[in-house]
């Protein structure tokens, strides 16, 4: 039996105006007015351009001061143009911990998982993360010192998401966006912004610029069910060139895929590719200096909030790239 998309959709489940993309089932939310004073708006008016309200549950009290920030900003609103890419961000790999306090095939950065019930039954599942966030600006890359041009291309990723850390019930979920950064082996360098539901490959934002240098924002949900499809929305700022885009899409039917909001990361990732027997294979991976996620934040659906102080650190087994605890999480090459 094929389980088919919802028809066409206008709004989204908590009532936002969608616009259509240039995808089909995958949409972008409709801007604010130019006159709208985001900071001073309600929450209806917030909802129905897919922005976030201002948070109020437990420990918000640095997300709602980040909330106060970004919403005294006015962006301009770019209509996202999407490519499907062939370029896949798959869960971590086991491995020995580097410098961090967990190790990792291809992720590095952090993660926090989902907390159980601290009363009685504790066998209740545990309340799901359903949204994360986090500044970082984006890395210059090159290719790693004595490569060879056979050895190309070079590829990395940086993003927010949910799943992926410990999922039970899937094969590897993640409902994640962010920006890539990769390099061929003329030297030429490309970036962009992206998102996904893996395992479904990335898809890129073709007209969202994006530049070594550029301060960005970034928010994943995850929203629920639309009869047996899963959805998830993004939200990314650029706020270097004072513009943003949102985006609106199906993940996997439940039948493959069951959204658990057990675990949100920040990561600096050695994404894979998809070859034409369908196998995974890794990209190598870029040199790339450093990348901080500040401002990191996530919260579950009983309106809890957690901050980089309670994330484990993750840094790929391979010894390219650790996570380490500051004030944020910043990674780096560990020599």
């Amino acid at each position: 039996m094929v389980e088919k998309k919802p028809a066409k959709l206008t709004r989204s489940p908590s009532g936002a105006r969608l616009k259509p993309t240039n995808l089909p089932g995958v949409y972008s939310f409709e801007s604010t007015p130019p006159d709208l004073k985001r900071q001073k708006a309600g929450v209806k008016t917030l909802k129905r351009h897919g922005l976030p309200v201002r948070p109020r549950g437990k420990g918000s009290e640095t997300a709602a001061h980040l909330w106060d920030s970004m919403m005294s900003r006015r962006f301009r609103h770019i209509h996202p143009h999407l490519r499907v890419t062939s370029t896949l961000n798959p869960p971590p790999g086991a491995g020995a911990p580097a410098n961090s306090d967990f190790g990792s095939g291809n992720w590095s950065g952090g993660v926090v998982k989902a907390p159980r019930p601290k009363i009685p039954p504790r066998n209740l599942p545990p309340t799901k993360l359903v949204a994360v966030y986090s500044n970082w600006v984006v890395p210059t890359v090159r290719r790693p010192e004595g490569a060879a041009d056979y050895d190309s291309p070079w590829a990395s990723a940086a993003w927010v998401g949910l799943d992926g850390y410990g999922n039970a019930m899937n094969n590897g979920n993640v409902v994640q966006a962010g920006t890539e950064h990769d390099v061929d082996d003329s030297d030429n360098v490309y970036y962009y912004a992206w998102y996904k539901w893996y395992p479904g490959p990335s898809v890129a934002i073709d007209n969202f610029p994006v530049a070594p240098g550029d301060a960005m924002f970034v928010y994943v949900r995850s929203g629920g069910l639309i009869g047996v499809l899963n959805y998830g929305s993004a939200w990314l700022v650029n706020h270097t060139r004072g513009i943003e885009t949102s985006v609106f899409w199906f993940g996997p039917p439940t039948s493959v895929i069951t959204f658990e909001g057990i675990s949100a990361e920040c990561i600096m990732e050695r994404p894979s590719q998809t070859m034409p027997d369908n196998k995974e294979v890794p990209y190598n991976f870029v040199h790339y200096g450093e990348i901080a996620f500040t401002s990191f934040g996530a919260c579950t659906d009983d309106g809890t909030f957690f901050s980089a102080k309670d994330l484990y650190t993750l840094g790929q087994k391979s010894g390219l790239s650790d996570g380490q605890h500051s004030e944020d999480i910043v990674c780096r090459p560990p020599f």
